[in-house]
């Protein structure tokens, strides 16, 4: 099958504002978009060693287009840029919020294809690639306030022709291991600015181990006012003692400074008619090399709700993976 999808619009916004500082009262901003989005699903069916699987191939297309508008009149409330990945190259505007609407005259490029298992349905590998091609300058950044009042650019024009080549893959190893990855390699500069490893063990009795490798290295301007190369590595879990006890736990360590960076491990007890979560954390806490340390502590009466600090979130953002019962 395939599919043809055009789209024209208009982004319209009006804001009202008052101690605007170095800004209007009443800024507006209106700006036309067109795109159009095409791809096609190709499947096929074959065996190996005796077992029966599918192979699906998934080439997409993705042209997008809005005009030049530099917006430097409305201030930044909650806008950033987005987080590179497969599905950002296929997003209408690069920037979070609404504060900024990018210009665009690019069109982008990407394949996935995936092995399944014909017995159970299960997806035993997948790998995704994609690439972004400019038509016209990216001229729109932020404009971040000072606290002196000033405004100084958070971000850099972009003026190459090339996006980042970017590629995902991940496969299933043994019963129950996965391994998983993410490159991105810009092309301009020769450089890989990003690449994830991750091993994940995770069978169905709760318990849930992952090892992972990150190193990033920002371009000039983006994100973060200094150009900062991240290099470490991540161990963390989540392992039942008992049907009622379980340990959870994290490591991230620097590899270039030899830094743990974030170190944390609780305990999670659940009965028939309550649960509690607690969790010890140490982590740097600036880039002068401070360490903090906090204590979570969330005790929760099922069907009534719970006191104490919400430690579900905080585990489901530094364990990859993890589930609870309550």
């Amino acid at each position: 099958s395939a599919f043809f999808n055009p789209k024209i619009g208009v982004h319209l916004t009006q804001y009202d504002l008052s101690d605007t500082g170095p800004y209007a009262s009443s800024p507006s901003r209106v700006l036309p978009l067109a795109s159009i989005r095409a791809g096609v699903f190709l499947e096929r069916e074959f065996t190996f060693a005796g077992s029966d699987y599918a192979q699906t191939l998934d080439p997409h297309l993705y042209y997008l287009y809005i005009p030049d508008d530099k917006q430097d009149d409305i201030p930044v409330f909650d806008t950033s840029i987005n987080t590179t990945g497969y599905a950002a190259m296929f997003r209408e505007n690069r920037f979070s919020g609404l504060d900024r609407i990018g210009d665009a005259n690019q069109l982008a490029f990407g394949v996935t294809s995936r092995i399944i298992s014909r017995s159970d349905g299960s997806e035993i590998g997948y790998v995704r690639i994609a690439q972004q091609y400019f038509f016209s300058d990216q001229d729109v950044i932020r404009l971040r306030l000072r606290p002196d009042g000033a405004l100084v650019a958070d971000g850099r024009t972009t003026t190459d022709l090339l996006g980042p080549l970017l590629g995902e893959f991940g496969l299933t190893v043994a019963e129950h291991w996965q391994m998983k990855g993410e490159l991105q390699w810009e092309p301009n500069e020769n450089t890989t600015e990003k690449m994830t490893m991750r091993a994940l063990y995770r069978p169905n009795d709760g318990r849930l181990l992952n090892f992972a490798y990150h190193a990033r290295r920002a371009p000039p301007g983006v994100l973060r006012r200094r150009n900062v190369d991240i290099d470490q590595t991540d161990v963390s879990f989540r392992w039942p003692l008992h049907p009622e006890l379980a340990l959870v736990g994290r490591w991230s360590f620097a590899v270039p400074e030899s830094k743990t960076l974030e170190l944390f491990g609780g305990i999670e007890y659940e009965s028939c008619c309550f649960g509690i979560r607690a969790v010890a954390r140490r982590f740097l806490n600036n880039i002068d090399g401070d360490f903090s340390t906090g204590i979570f502590l969330q005790i929760e009466l099922k069907g009534l709700g719970g006191i104490g600090k919400n430690t579900v979130d905080f585990l489901n953002q530094r364990i990859p993976g993890y589930e609870t019962e309550f």
